[in-house]
């Protein structure tokens, strides 16, 4: 009898009865699903096990959650920014999606951020916020928007990029 220690000849015999019997496999996979879906004992228990995966793997690779975190959020902002004419410093021009924040033009923001603490894309997607009063500004152009609210000499800069 031949021995099934060798790892290629192990895979090899799987691949092999899988594609055999992939149909049958596949409807007992589906009908374990549904009953464990239709009992809320086993599904608590499939929750559990899961989030506690999810806890482990994200505590094993941190910098690939962060920047799929960072992905998603640029992923949002942008399409906010969309919603408001396009990505780009309505002074400047930049065009660099890290440097661009909304700017309220009448003031105001920190107020606004104060009294709701969600994330300007996310109201701006979800249509809980009007787009009438905001447009898109450098960091730079923002900053100098808030001088020029506050002190009138301010107003004789510009931001130039090269």
């Amino acid at each position: 009898m031949e021995s099934h220690t060798n790892g290629k000849q192990n895979n090899n015999y799987f691949k092999e009865y899988y594609l055999k019997n992939k149909v049958r496999i596949q409807a007992r996979n589906k009908a374990k699903y549904i009953e464990n879906r239709s009992n809320p004992k086993k599904l608590e228990i499939h929750r559990e096990k899961s989030t506690e995966a999810t806890r482990r793997w994200r505590a094993r690779h941190p910098e690939k959650v962060k920047q799929s975190r960072k992905n998603v959020y640029n992923n949002r902002k942008q399409r906010a920014m969309d919603k408001l004419g396009g990505a780009l410093c309505v002074r400047c021009g930049c065009n660099e999606l890290g440097f661009l924040e909304f700017n309220h033009k009448n003031g105001g923001g920190g107020k606004e951020w104060r009294e709701s603490k969600k994330c300007m894309a996310d109201r701006i997607l979800s249509g809980e916020r009007n787009t009438e009063d905001l447009e898109i500004l450098c960091r730079l152009c923002n900053a100098l928007h808030f001088l020029e609210s506050k002190n009138e000499t301010a107003t004789r800069f510009t931001v130039r990029w090269v």
